[in-house]
């Protein structure tokens, strides 16, 4: 029985150190419950103390002037003393309790936003490293077939040349992604005042070309007005728009649509892309800002899963607010708010 007993204290025991050696915010709570505790514990010392002699002082000289036996004096006074001390370690026991509870679970509320984050950026990086292992891995497959061939021909060495620098090409488009989700500051942006209506214009003609091939009606509207301008970076606000439209080109079958309207709204320039695509599903469409993160009806498409991670970044970074619904089978809304200026 004892030795049950004991088994189960060591096993408990053990699991608490390998806790506290592997979490790092779990001794960190510790920690800093340790030092609200000690600042309680010195605070209420001090307090105590001053508490203390204070009533001792005032019972002091109020028993000199009503009880006249020297005596009797000294034996209420004594009686006195027990009981102010005894309340006095009473409210700070409790009062120590109190501070020791909720400052470990305050630690706990502080922690979490702290840890939220680190998991975040835990989970960026495996993503990343995934992103990245995948074309690494296809090149290195790719030029050891091509060491073992024994009489290489010039066709063959092309073709193998060919498909690494695809793969170059998408390391390449990664690492620029990966440079662009981490301008999260707006020191050192160059803005200036953009007329939205002819970026949109620019943007649109860029993309004509893929409207064309597939057959894809892509309008414009809401450029007559003269008050759609915004404060930004011109490069970013492109980007932005250039990725929506472009995903909307991508995910709209043939002969399906692409409007883009320009509108105010309450001091706000807003922007509407709507399209008439393969939609994204209501559980997709939560992680959709997500980095890497990419639906299930888009995995044979190339991409970095990046582009709307950093749509969302660059219109945080303008003070604007993004948002996606949509229908599958029936299409997508991407809407873009962007304070306005005269």
């Amino acid at each position: 029985m004892m030795e049950n007993i004991y088994k189960r204290f060591v096993e408990l025991v053990t699991r608490w150190r390998l806790k506290i050696r592997r979490d790092e915010f779990f001794v960190t709570r510790v920690r800093l419950s340790v030092l609200y505790t000690t600042l309680a514990v010195i605070f209420l010392v001090a307090f105590s103390t001053v508490l203390y002699e204070s009533l001792n002082s005032r019972l002091s000289v109020s028993a000199q002037e009503t009880i006249s036996d020297p005596s009797v004096r000294a034996i209420v006074l004594s009686k006195a003393d027990g009981i102010i001390r005894d309340l006095i370690l009473f409210g700070d026991s409790i009062v120590l309790f109190i501070v020791v509870s909720v400052g470990f679970f305050l630690t706990r509320k502080t922690l979490e936003p702290i840890r939220a984050i680190i998991k975040k950026q835990e989970r960026f990086i495996a993503d990343a490293s995934h992103e990245l292992r995948t074309p690494l891995t296809v090149m290195k497959t790719t030029l050891e077939v091509a060491l073992k061939r024994k009489e290489p021909t010039v066709q063959a060495m092309h073709s193998t040349l060919l498909d690494t620098l695809d793969e170059v090409n998408v390391l390449t488009m990664l690492a620029n992604d990966l440079l662009d989700i981490s301008k999260d500051s707006r020191e050192g942006l160059e803005l200036t005042k953009i007329f939205l209506p002819t970026l949109l214009e620019m943007t649109i003609k860029r993309l004509c070309t893929i409207a064309e091939e597939k057959q894809i009606s892509l309008t414009l509207s809401g450029t007559t007005d003269k008050d759609k301008y915004v404060m930004g970076n011109e490069q970013m606000i492109n980007q932005v728009f250039y990725n929506l439209i472009y995903n909307a080109l991508l995910y709209t079958p043939e002969n399906g649509s692409v409007k883009v309207n320009c509108f105010n709204k309450h001091n706000r320039c807003v922007v509407k892309i709507s399209d008439t695509g393969v939609g994204i599903s209501k559980e997709n469409l939560k992680h959709i800002f997500e980095p890497f993160y990419r639906a299930d009806n888009s995995r044979t498409i190339s991409g970095s899963g990046l582009g709307l991670s950093i749509v969302k970044s660059y219109v945080d970074l303008h003070l604007g607010a993004i948002s996606i619904e949509s229908e599958v089978n029936k299409g997508t809304n991407a809407t873009v708010e962007l304070p306005s200026v005269s």
